[in-house]
């Protein structure tokens, strides 16, 4: 259940006030999910998501808004919030004594993708290469601070990790040692950094694939465009065995190349990179599950921690 804060319609329909909008039609939860409260509306034949934010503070949200509003600007399809009566894209109300956050979207087009196959993947390395060459545009460098390797490790204590799972932890420690030390001169700017196929649409246009939501930006950050791109190949590139597909991710490489050169120093980095990619989304679906589990809640399909799990100690072993 991804709806924590629970409202009526009647309280939807207040909230919404705030907007032009015209007639509600229709409003239902969205279940899908983990941080935020969604909501999915619809008025005057046009879909809409309201999202109402429980992780985020709203003087965190600027530099989200500001980048995403840019790539749309510049044709890309982003989940930008409408502008409130008052000409803002955040808007405020009062749930339990508190004071509530939230925005208001246009429903982008498409569907999460059912199948990933090299033409799906040659679409993604060429749409994130031009997203990525969007940080060097003046209008948003210094929106995040730059943000190495600091945010791999989660802040929680690992201790209730097994004896294998904690040795294996102590390796990537060690890995993300030795690269922060040394990769501070590799390209780097605004990275989505946990696009996975559940946070992207997608239509046949022509008979190709084609991208048609980038979606769940608040989780960005300024760090290397290649992490950025090892997360996209363990997220998108993997066989039903919890390994990387070489096909697909020579031609996500391939396709990125094309748009925005990979250095050589990326290059020889990205095996190791495969390997801090796989140890985030190993890691931060362990500590999920252990505060789903202490609070005795029912674990996501979708957010369990194995097929990260072994894929990182595939990458190990090879």
């Amino acid at each position: 259940m991804s709806v924590y804060t629970l409202l009526s319609q009647n309280q939807l329909r207040d909230l919404l006030e705030k907007y032009e909008l015209g007639k509600i039609e229709s409003i239902e939860e969205i279940p899908d999910g983990i941080e935020n409260s969604n909501y999915m509306l619809r008025a005057w034949q046009q879909d809409y998501v309201l999202t109402i934010f429980e992780q985020h503070a709203a003087n965190e949200l600027n530099p989200f808004f500001k980048f995403m509003m840019l790539a749309e600007q510049q044709g890309f399809a982003f989940p930008c919030p409408l502008l409130n009566k008052s000409g803002k894209a955040l808007s405020f109300f009062e749930y339990k004594g508190k004071q509530k956050h939230f925005i208001v979207c246009k429903k982008l087009q498409g569907a999460h993708p059912a199948h990933i196959d090299t033409e799906l993947c040659k679409e993604l390395g060429l749409q994130f290469a031009a997203i990525h060459l969007l940080s060097t545009d003046e209008n948003v460098k210094g929106l995040f601070p730059f943000d190495a390797l600091d945010f791999v490790l989660p802040d929680s204590p690992l201790d209730f990790l097994s004896d294998e799972k904690q040795s294996l932890l102590a390796q990537q420690k060690l890995l993300i040692q030795k690269i922060a030390s040394k990769t501070n001169d590799l390209p780097s700017g605004i990275c989505h950094c946990d696009f996975f196929p559940d946070n992207s649409l997608v239509s046949i246009e022509e008979g190709k694939p084609a991208l048609t939501g980038f979606l769940d930006w608040y989780d960005a950050r300024n760090t290397f465009f290649i992490l950025d791109l090892a997360i996209i190949a363990v997220s998108w590139c993997k066989d039903s065995n919890n390994t990387v597909n070489g096909k697909l991710v020579v031609a996500l490489l391939e396709a990125y190349d094309e748009i925005r050169p990979l250095e050589e120093a990326e290059k020889d980095a990205w095996n190791d990179f495969l390997k801090i990619a796989s140890c985030i989304f190993w890691l931060s679906r362990e500590v999920y599950a252990h505060k789903m589990k202490l609070a005795g809640k029912e674990i996501k399909a979708t957010k369990q921690s194995d097929e990260f799990y072994q894929l990182l100690l595939a990458l190990e072993n090879n």
